[in-house]
């Protein structure tokens, strides 16, 4: 399931956060560790950045590729720094040291683009976002550890879901916008729109018969349920839902990369793409091993 990602670049939003957490911007050094440099060629070295309570909250921080990665007291080192290795996983895939898309790092980088790990859902809802930011949380309780020693199964890894879901939104969304923006009428949308049976603005109570991406979350609207569409496509492609078929049948069935071929042509297509570098290997969580 994916955890809700907030993008707070918008004036309304800005004013929201603003009159509620005045005194959190009162130190600009502390939005400083949210301005981003991007930096495709700098291998990252995984090294944790202590940091005071930043924003009364964050206390570790790790770079990578100028992207940043902040953590709650409250979650493992282990859990923390696999999750930058996951990170760098996506952005690096073939693990040169050098990003595969450095546009889209720099589409990031633009919009301040970062993740954070919590220990609840409950932290998420009251985390003072910066503004100007792209803030995309994970969920300390979604981490399934086992993905990584014996193979994914069960519940999707929170690891490897929420930092796909921030490069493929504003990554890929801000630099392709008429591909794989999640408005609709873009190709992502319009081949989502086929895979729901329908263009749905929310979750129907019942999807058409034949659908094969059938998401049942109530609260996920239709640029969400677009993001959700690429994330699955993708790591069906991977090989990554391979043994996952009943446990996701709820939502996508397509749980092979030959039932995304066969059944999904234009999804596809767009995710086999070599224009757009996507990753051709699944995240491990060890990168550079």
């Amino acid at each position: 399931m994916r955890l809700r990602n907030i993008f707070v670049s918008s004036l309304l939003c800005v004013m929201v956060l603003s009159s509620i957490h005045t005194e959190v911007f009162a130190e600009e050094d502390e939005t400083d560790h949210f301005a981003i440099d991007a930096q495709p060629n700098l291998r990252p070295d995984f090294e944790v950045f202590p940091l005071d309570n930043l924003f009364g909250v964050l206390n570790r921080k790790i770079m990578v590729f100028g992207i940043p990665v902040f953590t709650y007291s409250g979650v493992s080192d282990e859990d923390f720094v696999r999750t930058a290795h996951v990170l760098a996983q996506w952005l690096d895939n073939d693990e040169d040291g050098t990003v595969d898309h450095k546009e889209v790092l720099e589409e990031l980088g633009k919009a301040n683009a970062y993740v954070f790990v919590v220990e609840n859902q409950e932290q998420v809802n009251s985390f003072p976002f910066p503004r100007g930011a792209s803030g995309f949380s994970l969920d300390a309780e979604s981490i399934q550890r086992r993905w990584y020693t014996t193979g994914p199964m069960g519940d999707p890894d929170g690891t490897m879901e929420e930092p796909f879901h921030m490069i493929s939104d504003v990554g890929y969304g801000r630099l392709y916008p008429e591909v794989f923006g999640t408005r609709k009428g873009t190709a992502l949308a319009n081949a989502m729109d086929i895979a729901r049976g329908g263009q749905f603005e929310r979750t129907p109570d019942r999807y058409p018969e034949g659908a094969w991406y059938t998401n049942p979350t109530k609260g996920c609207h239709y640029g969400c349920m677009a993001g959700e569409y690429f994330y699955w496509g993708m790591i069906s492609i991977l090989g990554v839902n391979t043994d996952r078929g009943e446990h996701i049948a709820e939502q996508w069935k397509l749980y092979t990369r030959e039932l995304v071929e066969q059944t999904d042509p234009r999804l596809f297509a767009l995710l086999t793409d070599p224009e757009y570098k996507f990753p051709t290997k699944a995240p491990d969580g060890t990168y550079g091993d």
